[in-house]
């Protein structure tokens, strides 16, 4: 794991990596649509404030493309 990877959601086990390719791959642009792709956030919650900030890096990042 790189020092940007991390266990974003432990209780599915995905990392911000995992995340990343997911959104990416299934052209997904909200974090309501990455919950319901990858159950994350279904069980604590505790990820969706860094889910909120992945989401917002990575639709930042596709309108400087």
């Amino acid at each position: 794991m790189s020092d940007n990877d991390f266990l974003l959601c432990r209780h599915m086990g995905l990392t911000r990596n995992d995340f990343v390719k997911i959104i990416k791959e299934k052209n997904l642009t909200t974090v309501e649509a990455v919950m319901d792709e990858t159950d994350a956030g279904s069980v604590c919650g505790s990820c969706i404030y860094d889910l909120n900030l992945l989401m917002e890096e990575i639709l930042e990042e596709q309108k400087k493309k």
